[in-house]
Formats: structure tokens, sequence, C-alpha cells
């Protein structure tokens, strides 16, 4: 495990989490927190090794080359240590120094070592008292078996090569982690090759734990290669700066590429293409005669997270309600067209119980945002950084948004949207929704006002036949199973 451009974790206090080969130099701060009294009480023998005793087993152990020092920041924080067994598999021993608890490390370490020795089948045996590391082993994947945790082989590694900032927004990496999901249950080992402005765009990859690396533009492919020297067997690249060049440097490296696009206005080099616009063709890509990349095209194969679809027959049970008492505003992460503040100063004289508002932390807006909120016509909630988008999705009855990825999540819970293209990439998603009859489309931002929102917003609330039948529209374009079937593609 190499710990040039070696995956990381990001731990809560925003520092890098990495594994790294340990030395005899590491000997006596293992030492140390091998004896500390609330590291012992867990050890099978409770009594701590003899300084001796200590060094022998050090030295044996990184001879072995089966142990790694945890470090955070390049400071060592932790150790992990495999003893492999007969069968082939290997037992897993995690120690954190005491000091740190609390940080996630533990949680971090098992991700890393999962991801370096994907083939291996891995289980710890944990002590009945220690609630703490078996709520850990549970978290990272593991089955419990009484005191034995297992976690069996996985499938193989798929890294996304997408990235999310104050330019771009968060929803190339949002539908990447809603396939990350579906791939990790079904058993693949999972990461991330992204800019360093990711994470803070899209604090839920952090969230997610899926180990990662930081690459440019300029060296994305050099820099993969040294983190996965081994290759992996699919990389998703979901990524407006890049073409055929840089996956066509992948090839070899990378034993399968899936190609995540909607602007088809560069030539590709996939194993697999994959775009969720409605009406999208094979031949708006050069595929026509190409037999080595098989396409799926249209909003069957729109990737959502699991949640989506399990709300999904609630959402659509209550979108028959006569009053519109909710509304929702999600114009993007990051809404650099500030369209969110536009929606807000829209709500004079329209009667809603409450309007909920999503954006990310990082938006450049987000403080007009709150003052427009505190000052609303009704009660306004401000949510940044939201998890569950399902739920309050499921829980409103109109929206205003954008016209990218996030009319799919709307359109599987059957909401009436009215539509605003804030980027080039969303026109043809917003012309699909609009001949569908899914959603009222004002236009392009700079020419929508808050009175056309405001008029909009209106017409929808005042006409409960127009709500139930772009309810119904909407709900036929994506049942939010998209990801599933991507993953049987890809598999």
């Amino acid at each position: 495990m190499s710990t040039a451009a070696s995956p990381h974790l990001i731990a809560k206090d925003g520092g890098l989490v990495r594994l790294r080969p340990a030395n005899m130099k590491d000997s006596d701060i293992l030492f140390d927190w091998q004896c500390h009294p609330d590291t012992r009480r867990h050890f099978r023998n409770p009594e701590p090794p003899t300084t001796q005793e200590h060094a022998e087993w050090m030295q044996a152990r990184t001879a072995e080359q089966m142990i790694w020092m945890l470090t955070l920041d390049g400071d060592c924080v932790g150790m992990v240590r495999l003893d492999e067994k007969p069968d082939g598999a290997a037992e897993v021993s995690i120690l954190v120094d005491p000091a740190r608890h609390g940080l996630g490390l533990g949680k971090a370490a098992l991700a890393l070592l999962r991801h370096a020795h994907p083939e291996k089948t891995l289980h710890a045996e944990v002590l009945a008292d220690n609630a703490a590391s078996r709520a850990l082993f549970l978290a990272a994947g593991y089955e419990n078996d009484g005191d034995i945790y297992i976690c069996t082989p996985r499938c193989g590694i798929v890294v996304f090569r997408a990235d999310a900032g104050p330019g771009i927004g968060g929803g190339h990496v949002m539908r990447c982690l809603a396939l990350a999901g579906e791939l990790s249950r079904d058993g693949w080992t999972v990461a991330f090759a992204c800019s360093s402005d990711t994470p803070a765009t899209v604090p839920v990859l952090v969230d997610a734990a899926y180990p990662m690396i930081t690459v440019g533009l300029a060296n994305g492919s050099e820099t993969m290669a040294a983190a996965w020297p081994d290759g992996v067997d699919w990389l998703v690249v979901d990524h407006y700066g890049l073409d055929a060049k840089f996956e066509t440097a992948c090839r070899g490296w990378a034993r399968k590429i899936l190609v995540i696009d909607d602007l088809a206005d560069r030539p590709h080099d996939g194993d697999v293409l994959l775009d969720q616009t409605p009406g999208r063709t094979p031949e708006d890509y050069g595929l026509g005669e190409n037999k080595n990349c098989r396409p799926l095209l249209g909003t069957n194969y729109a990737i959502l997270r699991p949640e989506f679809a399990t709300m999904r027959p609630k959402a659509l049970q209550r979108r028959g309600d006569v009053k519109v008492r909710r509304l929702i505003i999600f114009c993007g992460t990051v809404d650099r067209a500030n369209l969110t503040a536009k929606a807000l100063q829209a709500l004079d004289g329209i009667d809603l119980d409450a309007v909920d508002v999503v954006l990310g932390s990082m938006a450049p807006h987000l403080e007009q945002v709150n003052a427009l909120a505190a000052t609303a016509p009704c009660p306004v909630t401000v949510h940044t950084d939201l998890q569950d988008m399902a739920g309050l999705l499921a829980d409103a009855d109109i929206a205003v948004g954008a016209a990218g990825t996030s009319s799919w999540e709307r359109c599987c819970l059957g909401l009436p949207t009215v539509v605003v293209i804030i980027a080039d990439n969303q026109q043809r998603i917003a012309d699909g929704l609009q001949e569908a009859g899914a959603a009222t489309v004002l236009g392009w931002h700079e020419d929508v006002t808050p009175a056309k929102i405001n008029e909009s917003i209106a017409t929808v609330c005042n006409d409960a036949t127009l709500r139930q039948n772009m309810s119904t529209a909407a709900a036929a374009l994506c049942d939010g199973l998209g990801a599933n079937r991507v993953v049987n593609e890809m598999i």
C-alpha cells in the first residue's frame, strides 16, 4: 500500500486520513497505545507486554508487511493489522490513539483496509463488552456471527472521476454517489478521484466514507494509476471537462470505462455510455455503427438514490390533495445564478403553510437567501447540506427548481414543478419535461423575474387538475430504479 498518491478519507475535523506501512520507528508510540488502560481492557490478554516482548512482536509484524499506521494529516493516530489464517482469510486488529476517539478514525481505517484488500475475507473477534467496536464493525459492513464479525471479498474496484465546486455545482458527484451506493451494496469496492474543492462542496461525499484521491484535469490519469497501481475493474467518468483523450489514456489501467454525459458535444472512448436525457439517441454521440460502446439512454437510466423509489408510492398517493400547503425550492447545491433568491421574492400573495429551501453550505448567495427567508411572508426553512432530499420532496406539494439532474428526483416522486434553465446542459432536459407535460418551464434564468415565478406558482397552486396531470406525466418519466439498471448493465 503505497503512500504516494494513496487513497485517503476525510476525518470529522477535516484532516486527511491515510494508511502507510509501519516500521520499527513506530514501535514506541504503538507500545504507549498498547499499554494504555482504555486500550488494554479490550484485549484478550489484559496484561501489557514488556518492552522486549513488544519489540519482538513489532519486528515480526513489520517483517510480514501486514501492519499499517493510521495517519491524520501525517501524524500517527492508530494502527491496523492483518493476521493471515490457514484458509486464506485474515483477522483484523485495529487500535486508535485513545486521545483521538470520536473523530471517525476507526471507520476510516476499516474502509481503507477493505479498499486495499478487496479480495480477502476479513474477520474480527470482538469481546462481548466492547460495544463501541461492535458498532464500528457493523457500520463498516461486517456481518455479525456471535463474537466474530466477517466481511466477505468484494466484487472488484470501481473508481469515480467526478468533480464539484463553486463553478460547476454538485450534480455530477451526487449522481455518482447514487450509483456508488448501488455498487457498494452489490459488493463492489468504491473510490473517488476528484478536485480539491469537491469534498467541501458536497459534504455527503465525506460522510459516505469512500476512499478518495485529489486529482486535477491535467494529471488525472497518471495520479489515478499511481494510486491504484494494479488497475481497477471500472472507471466511471462524469465530467464535462474530460473526453476521449482522457478516457483512452486510462485504457489498460481501467479494464472497463463507463462515461456519464448529457451534452453530446465531444467524443468519448467508453465501453458503456449513459445519458439520462429524454429523447437522446446513439447518433447524438456518433455511436450508430460503434459496436464497442453500449449506449444506455433515456430516463429509465436516471441515477437516483434508493430512498426515492422507496418514497415513490407514498408520494404519488398524496398528490391528489386539493390544497397546496408546502413548497420546496431547490435550484442546485451552489446556485450561482441565485435563482433561489428570485423564488423567495416571488412568494407575496401565495397562501402556504411552509417553504423549504435547499442549498449547499458553500453556496455563494447563502447569506442573502437566509436574509430573504427571515422576512418572507410565510414560514421558510433553509436546509444546508441536506441529507434527506427524498423525504422533503415527498412532503412537498409543488416545487421551484432548475432543470438539472434533480429533475428526475422530482419526477420520481410526481412533484409538480416550476422549472428554470440555469445552464446550457439543462435546455434539453427542460424541453423533455415541457413536451411530456411534467413541468411548467419558464425559460432561461436571466429572463425570469420574481413576478413571473409568482404568476406560475399561483397558476399551479390554483389548478388541481393541472397539478394532477403534471404529477402523472412526471412520474411516467422516471421510476427511481435507474441506478439498479445501470449496475445490471455493468455486471
